[in-house]
């Protein structure tokens, strides 16, 4: 969460020694060059630190990791909500599930199917954005800027998996056989 911050509060200021508090100072500048951090007492944060501040910076926070082009077998989530950011592998695509490792049941195999499309079978992106005074057209174009260009897209999957990522990789070495259930 502290990388991601704009501004980082650090309450009880009061209880620690000045060692400690450079120290403190150190070890978050080392996670987050950017961020302001504020020391305050009794929690009492002039708004003008933490309100329209401007130091929201979209470019910065679009070059955080997002969709691994280079595991195109892992089905991730990322998720944040405020300061708590969350990410991760959440299984494998039921296109790179052989079918007889699917459910049983009529009903679900249907449900699974449903969702493929082309070549990428249930491989897709799905994005969410909860808030008030969003800014849906500026928004889609930084997003835009993050998908596979058509020449990194025509280099196919393969290819995918030897892109830089600043992320770990997920479920092992890059060239995992993906027929592998997990």
């Amino acid at each position: 969460m502290v990388e991601f911050a704009d501004v980082i509060i650090l309450n009880k200021i009061d209880l620690i020694t000045s060692v400690e508090r450079k120290r403190l100072d150190h070890a978050l500048r080392q996670l987050n060059r950017h961020a302001n951090i504020v020391h305050v007492r009794f929690g009492d944060v002039p708004l003008d630190n933490i309100i329209a501040t401007g130091r929201f910076d979209f470019e910065r926070a679009i070059s955080s990791p997002g969709w691994l082009a280079s595991s195109p077998h892992a089905a991730g989530e990322w998720s944040q909500a405020g300061g708590i950011v969350r990410h991760g592998p959440v299984g494998t695509w039921w296109a790179d599930v052989p079918c007889e490792h699917w459910p049983d049941d009529p009903e679900q195999r249907t449900q699974i199917e449903a969702e493929f499309d082309g070549e990428y079978g249930d491989r897709r992106q799905e994005i969410v954005f909860i808030g008030q005074d969003l800014e849906p057209a500026h928004t889609q174009k930084t997003l835009d800027r993050c998908l596979l260009n058509d020449i990194e897209m025509a280099l196919g999957m393969e290819a995918w998996k030897r892109f830089d990522e600043s992320l770990p990789r997920w479920f092992g070495d890059a060239d995992e056989d993906a027929d592998t259930p997990r």
